[in-house]
């Protein structure tokens, strides 16, 4: 298959700004968990969203990872072994293409196209008001959210399209055993990056789960 070159670098830079967009989420949550704990104190100060605007480059956020870092709520602590895990495979993605994470976050047209990516897959609902129990088993539906996205990212590079939902359903939900033990292998070095990571993201709900109870 010919690859479009332009094509192909507009789907990296998607594909960066997708998992900006999951770490971002994951954060999100992790805050708004720890508004209802240990740091109460912030609730109604600040917004959870505050911390970690994807339109920034993920790895300044080295305050606000260390602050997560230092709760013991258990399931924040879960959260963070995701978030750690998306930002591994966030580094690994630069590495292995040779790009430069603080040019492709200037690519305002590929941010627009991933905000359009996730958001087509996570339809918010109003949070305001949930209890931290609510937001616990809203966990469930938010990893999906994100294996989805990141399922939707290796296809595109399976594919060489932008516009890969038919592709991304297929491997999601008929190969969802293969694809959750980690089972799948493509041919392409991204796409075959990314199905580990939702492989990955499975094992870290599994854990969350027995948590949550």
């Amino acid at each position: 298959m010919v690859v479009n070159m332009e094509l192909e670098d507009e789907i990296k830079g998607i594909t960066y700004h997708s998992l900006n967009f999951v770490i971002s989420r994951l954060m999100e949550e992790c805050f708004s968990l720890a508004f209802e704990g240990e740091l109460s104190d912030l609730k109604g100060l600040v917004e959870p969203d505050s911390f970690c605007e994807t339109m920034d480059h993920i790895s300044v956020l080295n305050t606000e990872l260390d602050l997560l870092d230092s709760l013991e709520d258990p399931v924040v602590k879960g959260l963070m072994v995701s978030v750690n895990r998306v930002l591994e495979c966030s580094r690994t993605f630069l590495m292995i293409n040779n790009l430069v994470g603080l040019e492709i976050i200037q690519e305002t047209d590929c941010f627009d196209s991933a905000s359009g990516l996730y958001y087509s897959y996570d339809v918010e609902e109003p949070e305001e008001g949930m209890s931290y129990k609510d937001r616990l088993y809203a966990l469930y539906s938010h990893y999906l959210i994100f294996q989805m996205v990141i399922c939707h990212c290796s296809c595109m590079f399976t594919f060489k399209k932008r516009e890969a939902y038919p592709e991304t359903d297929a491997l999601y939900f008929d190969r969802t055993d293969d694809l959750f033990e980690g089972k799948i292998e493509v041919e392409d070095k991204n796409a075959q990056l990314l199905v580990t990571l939702v492989a990955g993201l499975q094992e870290d709900i599994l854990v969350l789960g027995e948590i949550i109870g």
